[in-house]
């Protein structure tokens, strides 16, 4: 049977219940050469098979869709396509729904004669012949392997817009919003099942910078195409983000904007940080300050105390000069005072850490406390009774309590309460991660909550600044709470303010917690036993020499002084005998205080070493003198603390 013959058998089969042939039949045309004219130029593959399903002819669309001919297809089934991607149960619906003379629709995935996969969407259509059985079938054929292949593209493309971190939104060219992917919804406050908020592009930015995008960021956009720069972001429940923003433009050949792009990444962590990098950067500032004063200063305040405490020594309770000398001892340790808050805020301090219970702390200076406070203010604490030890220096801790009570206090001016509690915590990774002055790890809180005035936003991003006070002129120095974070980071902790105006404010301080355990506390020394061992004593400054000579000498110990580093090494390269500890100051001309003390070694292998010195705690450690490992007093001392010192290096306590 020819080609001609199939058609006509088909036409024939469907003449009488076809208007189309009827009109065919009265134009006097030939409708098997219209039709098969008309199939022949199809831009969709077509097959007719019989009804066991082997092919009796194709048109060019489909050989071209294919890659086979029409001479290697007839007689063929079309199941010779398959690419092994469907599952049999499908073919096996296909058969028995044509087969039962209903139409089949779907899609396959087939294999051309160069082995390619291409996907075509596929009508077969059963053809009765004049008894109503099935003869024919006739498979009209479409390859969409393209639109196929551009929605995995878009699939694709959704998936990993749905997988980042930063807000990715399109608009279209009026500036309203056709996609939002999951990261822009969490950040403006869209729930995955909210109804999409229809707003123009420019309405997501609070008033104060929608100016910026309107005027600037849209307009460079769609001339350059692409802008980039911070802004803010606002949210539906109306908070305000800081973000970078990149705004892109899509358009056609002709120029005209298709769509808009935009990516935004909130900066809020970033700018935490950066504010914590500031204050730090000013912390520094003040610090290399009073680094470099502190020495001269010291050496200075050294002898005002020194010399004061010896005068008063030698005064009589009723002499009229005792006054102006307790006035001049007043001075230096208020000078002194200020020194070291000054070297605290800035963590340059030398610190004496010791294993501490935080709980113990607050109970010592609790009686002290509520005398500070007054007695319109109710003063409580909830201790954990389980809380780990923590290592830091004692004083510093009572300082830190101190200042926490007096901001307390001046803020309640009408009374009010005062809550100290003590928790054990645990920081993990995530929280870790975006304060970075904390490392993940168990720490010990110490919170003291009042029910004062509250600060402002405002007031409360500055009150770490030194200098920096809401209290009329003479009533602060602004130094209080900078003492407070300088002591705590300098100890490895981290301090977090929470305050509402008119609800009162909260400092919580975490401390690193230690498994190590309370040493006993050792005994005072009876400050009038006298020593008599041989003590080196190294000192460049003359007057403060001269002070700790004196002081010395007068409690009993053989004193060698010397200058400097080499008129040590000089005076004791003809001295016969021992001594039993050298006194030296760590930073001298020539030769530094640890290296005079490697140098006496060698002759004096039992000698013990004490380190003096009026610089802060880093310009000490780069000299090779760690305050944990070796004995060090800090200027400005006395004559009895310094002589205090020494016995208990002496005696071993």
């Amino acid at each position: 049977m020819s080609e001609g013959d199939n058609l006509s058998q088909i036409v024939d089969n469907r003449t009488e219940s076809s208007s189309f042939m009827i009109a065919i039949s009265e134009s006097h045309l030939d409708p098997v050469q219209l039709l098969v004219g008309a199939v022949e130029a199809s831009a969709n593959g077509i097959l007719i098979t019989d009804r066991t399903g082997r092919i009796l002819w194709s048109n060019p669309a489909f050989s071209a869709m294919t890659g086979y001919t029409k001479s290697e297809v007839i007689g063929k089934n079309p199941r010779f396509l398959k690419s092994g991607r469907q599952n049999d149960d499908l073919y096996r619906e296909l058969w028995c729904t044509i087969v039962a003379g209903r139409v089949w629709h779907g899609t396959l995935c087939n294999r051309r004669k160069d082995g390619t996969e291409y996907t075509e969407q596929m009508t077969i259509s059963p053809v009765r012949d004049s008894m109503g059985q099935v003869s024919h079938f006739i498979a009209i054929k479409n390859d969409i392997s393209e639109q196929v292949r551009l929605a995995e593209q878009q699939s694709r493309l959704v998936f990993v817009l749905e997988a980042t971190s930063d807000f990715v939104g399109i608009a279209d060219s009026c500036g309203r919003p056709i996609f939002l992917n999951k990261a822009g919804r969490r950040l403006i406050g869209i729930g995955d099942y909210d109804a999409f908020p229809w707003m123009n592009l420019a309405e997501y930015h609070p008033v104060t910078a929608r100016q910026l995008i309107l005027e600037e960021a849209i307009p460079s956009a769609i001339k350059a195409g692409i802008w980039s720069g911070e802004t803010t972001l606002r949210t539906c429940d109306n908070r305000e983000l800081p973000v970078s923003q990149v705004i892109v433009v899509n358009k056609d050949e002709r120029g005209e904007v298709q769509f808009f792009a935009t990516l935004m990444r909130d900066l809020s962590e970033q700018k935490k940080l950066e504010e914590q990098f500031r204050q730090a950067q000013k912390m520094e500032a003040i610090g290399r300050l009073a680094g470099g004063v502190a020495h001269d200063f010291n050496n200075l305040l050294t002898i005002i105390s020194g010399y004061s405490e010896i005068l008063l020594g030698g005064l009589g309770v009723n002499d009229p000069k005792r006054e102006s000398v307790k006035a001049i001892s007043e001075a230096g340790e208020r000078a002194a005072s200020l020194t070291r808050q000054l070297l605290a805020f800035s963590r340059k301090t030398v610190l004496e850490p010791k294993v501490l219970d935080l709980n113990g702390c607050v109970r010592e200076t609790e009686k002290i406390l509520r005398r500070l406070i007054g007695e319109d203010i109710a003063l409580t604490s909830d201790l954990d009774p389980l809380i780990a030890n923590v290592k830091a220096d004692p004083g510093q801790v009572n300082q830190v309590l101190m200042n926490l009570a007096v901001n307390a206090r001046d803020a309640m001016p009408r009374g009010g309460k005062l809550i100290i509690e003590t928790r054990n915590v645990c920081v993990g990774p995530g929280y870790a991660l975006v304060h970075a002055d904390l490392r993940p790890g168990n720490y010990v809180s110490l919170t003291m909550t009042d029910t004062g005035t509250g600060m402002t936003p405002e007031v409360k991003a500055r009150i770490f600044e030194p200098f920096f006070t809401t209290k009329g002129v003479g009533k602060g120095t602004g130094l209080g709470l900078a003492v407070v974070h300088g002591i705590i980071q300098q100890s490895g902790g981290q301090i977090q303010v929470t305050s509402e105006p008119d609800i009162g404010s909260s400092f919580k301080i975490l401390l690193p917690a230690v498994t190590e355990k309370l040493l006993a506390p050792k005994c005072e020394m009876d400050a009038e036993v006298h020593g008599t061992q041989a003590v080196l004593l190294v000192e460049d400054e003359d007057a403060v020499r001269s002070l700790a000579l004196f002081g010395l000498q007068s409690y009993g110990y053989k004193i060698l002084a010397a200058r400097n580093g080499k008129e040590a090494l000089h005076l004791t390269a003809t001295y016969h005998g021992d001594f039993d500890l050298l006194v030296t100051d760590v930073v001298m001309p020539d030769i530094d205080g640890p290296r005079l003390a490697d140098a006496l070694r060698s002759r004096f292998p039992k000698m013990k070493v004490l380190y003096t010195s009026g610089y802060t705690d880093d310009i000490v450690v780069k000299h090779g003198v760690e305050q944990e490992k070796a004995a060090f007093i800090q200027k400005p001392y006395t004559p009895l603390a310094l002589v205090r010192k020494v016995h208990q290096i002496l005696d071993g306590r």
